[in-house]
């Protein structure tokens, strides 16, 4: 089994190199890059034996030559330099720092867009370029013109250092300009192209115009959006110098087209590396001279071959020993010799190992990949090829997208049906610079949410997500055809989360977050959650009347069928239990009478006393006639009366008053219709949830009729109606 594993040879310091040190150390391309500006200070003199330009021609035109100008690039150096001046925008006169950092900048991507001109077909290195110009450079690029307009506009940006040899103002105002490649697609000039850039006033934060706020602390809140560029494309050019340096080899070694002197130019640096080889060797003569003479030191002796063993123990055996002295085979030597090797001691053997491999990777654009199973070829558990004898230890940008988020758990997720409205206001503890970075972003579209339910997970919608000052609010919601939110299960939704309550859980949309997108989210702490459910539509109700448990979807008494005050009836919701409520409503859909009929008219005939047995009215067979009072009063109507609502053992007891009392003015022709056909909507009291220092669990709301009298007369009917037949025939 072969295994990776540490060594001297991987531990070995760089100056103990005789290579670290060369005499000259430049190669093949940094001598053409030497040749092609040295060929610029020479004069070329024409057959007319006069001044005729420079030697620079005869190298810049050939192949090798432009690969070699690219190769020889340090964007290792270019990026020292621009991360120095990044440095020194937060001190005193950070404003000249803040200049030079954005003309390097643009100084930077003139120079990549001048190389990728150099390339021909043959060269691959500026097709690399392009590929990273639409695969991120390009808004890069548009990111800076906006943050140099905007400090233009701001009046943040200082005059050009003298002796600059290239400002942000040259490239912006170059004609023809850049490529078009930089651009956005249907773009028809460099000029129409910066011009299309706002201003980004938002990089210099939400002080940006206030003469009150420091010109340091807006630079700095700029830089911020600047250091990811600083590392883009210093990266952009050390691939393009990387591929240049294979076209340069490609082209040294199989190109028929050279020009004669640059062949013979090309041929003297081939042969030149063996002299430069030689001047180099120095460096080891003087490493080797010193410890031996000098310092008087010797050469180990020659010690006995060992190494590292792995063992694999056999299913059937629960543990073994291997005693030490065992001889083991591995292969043979150079000589054909077998080569055999014994433990120096006693080895215990089970079955422990070391499992899983999980990674998590940042990539160079700041996002995240994971992998479940890191020794593997994806990550996802693909056995390695058999020529790769290991894996990345630390993650890999071609893993899958890591799932970053976070996770809330309570009881008040528990919702089973309705229309359910869940709002969160998290309120955030952010650095400076982040949250103006989160005020552009799209938030409804950067966050994936889902909640747990019975079969899996179900997705929602983010309907809304705004941020306010430091609190970031959330709006989601469940239609009454969405399954029930239910407790978590490991055995069904996975993962290792402790608990057993509802999950609604938020994930990074990885592909609409940017790298810097992820710092300013990194950046935030988490002060407090605040979660607010609203349910509308709730049908699984268990009603008891005096009479017993009823059925709500049909229709029912509530107060039996001959009410009196006293008689009550009660709505239990299991669901309840799990909320602190701070509002309830109680919708009633009472089997109306029809809209002509309303409370009012069914009770218009009703009078509090019959008339006297002197008055004779004589009734007509099968025609309806109301009966009126002995003075004309006024048409009585049914009203209701909220009271208090006291809490007893836990329970909701809300007075309903139905009553008999004067028809407002209006009189007979009012259309105000009674007060049972409106819900009953009350706010729950802060003391139902602290008592004795614990939550008291409500689950049920009780109703009970309190008026009138004689509740709705069914019991003094018959006697009502006796006195009246009686008066009308006497």
């Amino acid at each position: 089994m072969v295994r990776d594993g540490t060594s001297q040879a991987d531990r070995a310091l760089p100056a103990l190199d005789p290579a670290y040190a060369p005499v000259d150390g430049r190669d093949t391309a940094a001598y053409l890059e030497y040749l092609r500006h040295y060929a610029r200070q020479l004069r070329y003199f024409g057959l007319s034996n006069l001044p005729a330009g420079d030697w620079a021609p005869f190298i810049e035109g050939d192949i090798s030559s432009a690969a070699a100008a690219v190769a020889a690039q340090d964007a290792e150096r270019e990026r020292r330099r621009l991360l120095a001046f990044a440095d020194d925008v937060p001190r005193p006169g950070g404003g000249v720092a803040f200049r030079r950092l954005l003309d390097d900048l643009f100084a930077l991507v003139l120079r990549l867009d001048g190389w990728a001109a150099l390339g021909t077909g043959a060269l691959r290195f500026p097709d690399v370029l392009w590929q990273q110009v639409r695969g991120g450079l390009r808004a890069d690029l548009q990111l800076l013109i906006g943050i140099h307009k905007a400090a233009a506009e701001l009046g943040l940006l200082a005059p050009p250092p003298a002796g600059t040899e290239v400002t942000a103002e040259q490239v912006l105002a170059l004609e023809p300009g850049l490529n078009l490649e930089w651009c956005p697609p249907g773009t028809a000039s460099w000029v129409a192209c910066v011009a299309a850039v706002p201003a980004y006033i938002p990089a210099f934060g939400a002080g940006a115009h206030d003469a009150s706020v420091p010109e340091a602390e807006k630079l700095a809140r700029a830089l911020e959006y600047l250091r990811p560029l600083v590392e883009s494309f210093p990266r952009t050019l050390a691939r393009m110098a990387e591929v240049a340096a294979d076209d340069l080899q490609r082209t040294l070694a199989d190109w028929p087209r050279h020009e004669p002197p640059m062949a013979l130019l090309l041929t003297f640096l081939h042969l030149f590396r063996h002299a430069l080889d030689s001047l180099n060797g120095l460096t080891a003569r003087h490493l080797e001279y010193y410890y031996q003479e000098v310092l008087r030191l010797r050469p180990r002796g020659a010690e006995a071959d060992h190494l590292f063993l792995t063992f694999e123990l056999a299913r059937h055996l629960e543990s073994y020993v291997v005693p030490s002295g065992t001889v083991v085979l591995g292969g043979k030597d150079a000589q054909g010799q077998p080569l055999r090797y014994a433990l120096d001691e006693d080895l215990r053997l089970d079955h422990a190992s070391a499992e899983p491999f999980l990674t998590v990777h940042r990539t160079p654009e700041g996002l995240l990949t994971a992998s479940p199973a890191a020794n593997s070829a994806d990550g996802l558990g693909a056995p390695l090829p058999p020529e790769q004898s290991g894996w990345s230890a630390l993650g890999s940008a071609s893993h899958p997208a890591a799932a970053i988020g976070f996770a809330l758990a309570s009881p008040t997720l528990l919702l089973t049906e309705g229309e359910r409205t869940l709002t969160l206001e998290l309120t955030l503890k952010a650095t400076p610079g982040a949250e103006d970075t989160l005020q552009t972003l799209d938030l409804a579209r950067l966050f994936r949410v889902e909640v747990s339910i019975a079969k899996g997970w179900l997705a929602l919608a983010v309907r809304e997500a705004r941020l306010a000052g430091n609190v970031l609010r959330v709006g989601l919601r469940l239609s009454a055809a969405d399954p029930a939110v239910a407790s978590y299960q490991r055995e069904i939704h996975g993962g290792t989360l402790d608990t057993t309550w509802p999950i609604c859980r938020f994930f990074l949309v990885q592909e609409v977050a940017t790298g810097r997108t992820y710092g300013a989210l990194a950046a935030l702490t988490l002060a407090s959650v605040r979660l607010d459910v609203q349910v509308q539509g709730m049908r699984q109700l268990q009603v008891e009347t005096d009479t017993g448990r009823i059925d709500p979807a049909r229709p029912f008494a509530p107060f039996g069928t001959q009410p009196l005050p006293g008689s009550a009836f009660s709505v239990r919701c299991a669901e309840l239990r799990a909320k602190a409520l701070t509002s309830l409503t109680l919708g009633l859909d009472w089997l109306d009478p029809g809209p002509e009929l309303d409370l009012e008219t069914v009770y218009a005939g009703y009078v509090l006393q019959p008339p006297e047995p002197g008055e004779k009215k004589p009734l007509k067979p099968g025609v309806k006639q109301p009966l009126e009072p002995e003075e004309k009063q006024p048409l009585r109507q049914v009203s209701q009366v909220t009271k208090p609502l006291p809490v007893t053992r836990g329970t909701f007891r809300v007075e309903l008053a139905v009553g008999l009392g004067p028809v407002p003015a209006a009189g007979a022709g009012s259309t105000r219709l009674g007060p049972l056909f409106t819900p009953a909507t009350f706010d729950v009291p802060a003391t139902v949830l602290s008592t004795g220092g614990r939550a008291r669990p409500i689950d049920t709301v009780r109703v009970r009729l309190t008026a009138p009298q004689h509740g709705f007369g069914h019991r003094l009917f018959p006697r009502l109606q006796a006195q009246v037949v009686l008066a009308f025939n006497t």
